[in-house]
């Protein structure tokens, strides 16, 4: 007999964020300050480039904004984004915490498989299922030979 699966969402469920763009914003602090106006200008809702790219995305039925965030992380290897997920992860998203929903992931867990189901990039939600315990699906990014992310998604599960 198989366990009954369970399905939780990541952003706003578990944690009170955004992981892809709280997750982009933490690296580009820590590793690229030089690009940080770069990440403001794209995030900002009134900025013109928020705003032109928003309205591209629209018209074409993408979320440019998050692709064109998502290649600032471009030439990271693999590991190191494992690295500094792990840190977002102990630093910044603990913090962000729904207590209600963790706990009841926590018990459904005990009798059921639990899955984490996002949108978000899979450094970030490979990092917060092993540390629950728990399988996940995301959005993944597109590595060379394995190591070095390309700026592309592998798999995007936007939409």
């Amino acid at each position: 007999m198989s366990k009954e699966v369970v399905i939780f969402d990541v952003c706003n469920t578990l944690y009170n964020s955004n992981t892809t763009f709280e997750f982009i914003r933490f690296v580009v602090e820590q590793k690229l300050p030089k690009k940080l106006t770069i990440f403001k200008l794209l995030t900002f809702k009134l900025s013109p480039v928020f705003i032109g790219y928003s309205l591209w995305g629209k018209l074409v039925g993408k979320d440019i904004v998050r692709l064109k965030a998502i290649k600032l992380l471009k030439g990271f290897k693999r590991a190191e984004l494992l690295t500094l997920a792990d840190q977002f992860y102990r630093i910044h998203l603990q913090k962000k915490e729904i207590t209600d929903i963790l706990q009841m992931l926590k018990e459904r867990k005990k009798q059921k498989e639990v899955w984490l189901f996002s949108n978000s990039i899979d450094p970030v939600i490979q990092t917060i299922a092993n540390q629950l315990g728990v399988h996940f699906a995301s959005s993944e990014l597109e590595y060379d030979y394995e190591t070095t992310f390309t700026g592309n998604f592998k798999i995007d599960l936007s939409g």
